[in-house]
């Protein structure tokens, strides 16, 4: 399987943290200077992979709350009525040293365990989504 579905990991911190400790080894990189961009890949469907990326992971099963992933735009969209959760499409975690965040026109999208969201996140990443 090249394409893991994230809300199965009991303990998702450490699988991203791997990731991005095999990125730094591979590279020869310190550790603290790499960070992962988030990139939607709606082009892509489970069937359709047939290798894991060059660097990085392919995830899946994240869902929205109150939004929609637009795929003919590639963007965030308000969600259709009476459309409270939807997916996202799968996402590539690229790791890449030096990550600078976008100044403007991004939203920053906490992503939690569960949805209760209730007290700490329970996974620490952020994805970026241009608005």
């Amino acid at each position: 399987m090249f394409c893991l579905c994230f809300i199965i990991f009991s303990c998702a911190q450490a699988f991203l943290t791997g990731t991005l400790q095999n990125f730094a080894r591979k590279n020869k990189m310190p550790i603290d200077t790499v960070a992962f961009d988030f990139i939607a890949s709606d082009h892509l469907s489970i069937e359709s992979i047939k290798q894991a990326p060059v660097d990085g992971c392919y995830i899946r099963g994240l869902s929205l709350e109150g939004a929609r992933w637009d795929y003919q735009n590639h963007v965030l969209a308000e969600s259709r009525p009476k459309e409270l959760y939807t997916d996202l499409p799968i996402m590539w975690l690229r790791p890449v040293q030096f990550r600078v965040p976008p100044k403007d026109g991004f939203y920053n999208c906490p992503v939690y365990k569960t949805l209760l969201r209730a007290g700490i996140y329970r996974i620490l990443i952020i994805l970026t989504f241009i608005i």
